[in-house]
């Protein structure tokens, strides 16, 4: 299967590639950091895809992210057919008026994305919040399932996909929420690292805002 957001990938554990990027001129994954346990090897349709980059639940803001730099094999897979669409979404922040609003939910391998209900976007989840990180999550009603850490929750504005977070896991409860990071700090933090950081394939400096 061609590599972009909502396919199934593989660390130390399962999980669903959110987006990709353009890091330094070369193509990135954007996952969620828990599937990386003492490995570095991301895997893809049993073939090694990438090598992790940077782990941000080992760096500041302490945030549940990991960059995954593509080699050859993963530049060969990205997908260049009808999901381009992805390629060049936009990044927004969570604000008070998407509270209640329709977002989806790209599961892993799904041919649909689930719809889900934002119901709060600025909480901290203790089970998924990193020691001192300021960084506070999205709830949804409606959650993952196994596999789907890492998938992107995004919404829709005249027919442009603007991505709102990081899928890591859903938090119990009547009805079963799904816990998020936003996508926006995540963003913020990689370019504090490196240099250039852009959707892919290369846009200009501000196609994430």
């Amino acid at each position: 299967m061609p590599l972009a957001p909502g396919v199934s990938i593989v660390a130390d554990e399962a999980g669903t590639l959110t987006a990709l990027l353009t890091v330094e001129g070369e193509p990135h994954a954007l996952t969620c950091a828990h599937i990386f346990g003492r490995g570095d090897a991301l895997f893809a349709d049993n073939r090694r895809v990438g090598t992790l980059r940077l782990n941000l639940r080992r760096c500041w803001p302490w945030v549940d992210a990991a960059l995954v730099r593509l080699n050859e094999a993963g530049r060969a897979a990205i997908d260049t057919g009808h999901n381009q669409r992805w390629w060049t979404q936009k990044v927004r922040s969570p604000v008070a008026k998407l509270k209640d609003r329709r977002a989806f939910l790209l599961q892993r391998d799904a041919t649909r994305a689930l719809p889900v209900e934002i119901r709060a976007h600025r909480t901290r989840v203790a089970a998924f919040a990193e020691p001192r990180s300021p960084i506070k999550h999205i709830l949804t009603e409606g959650a993952g399932v196994d596999g789907d850490s890492g998938a992107p929750l995004y919404v829709k504005k005249r027919g442009v996909v603007m991505l709102l977070g990081i899928h890591v896991g859903p938090v119990g409860g009547r009805p079963l929420r799904g816990c998020h990071v936003p996508v926006r700090p995540v963003i913020e933090a990689l370019r504090a690292v490196f240099r250039d950081v852009r959707g892919y394939p290369q846009q200009r400096a501000g196609g994430h805002r």
